[in-house]
């Protein structure tokens, strides 16, 4: 026992060694522990070490040496022996190793380049989108108005109070029963519901809105078959924002006991889906119903050629016989009718009557125009036909 207590005592001086010779080492023990005691004994060499009972020389054994080198043992929380080796892996994937390894980045060059190519792509592509999105939003609120004015027209026909005005005024006045007009103004101060100027026709010629009187500053002709004399321009403005001019037809039709009129020979109106606000432009804010066939002394001209201006007005209404009967007793120019689907009828309602709609000869100039194609003939049938820009 006394060889033993040695040896211990022996191991213990050797552990609590701190004056920076060869055989000190840094204590693993936790804080407030003594590295001094039968502990680091076992954490010197343990109970297989070579100091035991029966090998009490001092000589240091491998697992001393091992110590020397830094790759000796420790005891954990629980007093298991553990080799240091473990703890110099530790401390390889350790955060601070974060900061001490060799890491690779962005140069200052190619995040310059970088916010360039991205700047040059927004350039590019923004414009485009910001201009797709005003033109879906300015056809839906087009939508949204002709809707409406089309229920508003369909209720007057069936109540009878679609037909018989002799004033813009008096219509105006009725309608609003059926459609939220908050405001009118007289064709005398018309730019109190309306946009002082607007950008018409392929020019953009700009349109003074105060000179606008009657329905022949919208192309219908004064004391026409179609329109009565002097018809006015009324203003008017509508709850959700939308400002517009309107003439009345005094040859409009109605039929009581029919819902499909929807009044397209009554009206002749120019609408801004937007209010004041600007483009306040033909085709983009600025739309129509398809009868202003001119705005001031400016025709709405798609296509011009041989000293006349033709507007396309898109894909006409069909009409039944009994529409079209009415049309031939309005002076329309339609000799016969012979369809409940007559789409020449619609044709010729939409434009105001035969005589401003083309002949054969010129519609296959105006198929050479619109399709840059040449040659076609009156009376010749072909497909695959593109509109050019």
């Amino acid at each position: 026992m006394k060889k033993q207590n040695k040896a211990k005592e022996l191991v213990k001086e050797k552990v609590t060694r701190q004056d920076g010779s060869r055989d000190a080492i840094p204590t693993p023990c936790g804080r407030g522990s003594s590295c001094a005691s039968e502990a680091s004994y076992k954490c010197r060499g343990g109970v297989n070490s070579s100091i035991d009972n029966q090998n009490p020389s001092p000589q240091p054994s491998p697992a001393r040496r091992s110590i020397r080198r830094g790759e000796g043992a420790y005891l954990d929380n629980r007093g298991t022996p553990q080799s240091l080796i473990y703890v110099k892996h530790l401390f390889t994937y350790s955060p601070i190793h974060l900061f001490t390894r060799k890491c690779t980045a962005f140069t200052l060059a190619e995040v310059l380049v970088t916010l360039a190519v991205i700047g040059i792509v927004a350039v590019m592509t923004i414009p485009n989108l910001v201009q797709n999105y005003q033109s879906k939003s300015w056809d839906t609120a087009s939508k949204v108005f002709d809707r409406k004015l089309t229920e508003a027209l369909k209720v007057m026909n069936v109540q009878g109070t679609l037909a018989g005005y002799t004033r813009t005024e008096d219509f105006v006045n009725e309608l609003s029963k059926h459609l939220k007009i908050t405001k009118t103004c007289t064709n005398s101060n018309l730019t109190a519901c309306f946009s002082n100027t607007v950008m018409w026709g392929k020019d953009n010629e700009e349109i003074d809105i105060s000179k606008l009187k009657t329905a022949k500053d919208f192309g219908q002709e004064e004391n026409s078959k179609n329109w009565g004399a002097n018809t006015n321009i009324v203003g008017f403005q509508l709850a959700n924002g939308v400002t517009g001019l309107m003439a009345y037809n005094t040859k409009c039709t109605q039929d009581e006991y029919s819902n499909q009129i929807t009044g397209g020979d009554c009206l002749a109106v120019l609408y801004d889906v937007q209010g004041y606000a600007k483009p306040n432009t033909e085709s983009k804010d600025l739309r129509q119903n398809g009868n202003i066939l001119a705005l001031g002394s400016k025709k709405a001209c798609d296509v011009e050629f041989g000293g006349n201006c033709w507007t396309i007005l898109g894909q006409p209404t069909p009409l039944t016989k009994t529409e079209c009967e009415e049309l031939i007793k309005n002076g329309y120019g339609i000799s016969a009718c012979n369809s409940e689907t007559d789409y020449w009828a619609g044709a010729v309602k939409q434009c105001g009557g035969t005589k401003n709609m083309p002949t054969l000869a010129q519609l296959a100039q105006l198929a050479d125009q619109i399709y840059g194609e040449s040659g076609i003939g009156e009376k010749e049938s072909k497909d695959g036909l593109t509109i050019k820009d």
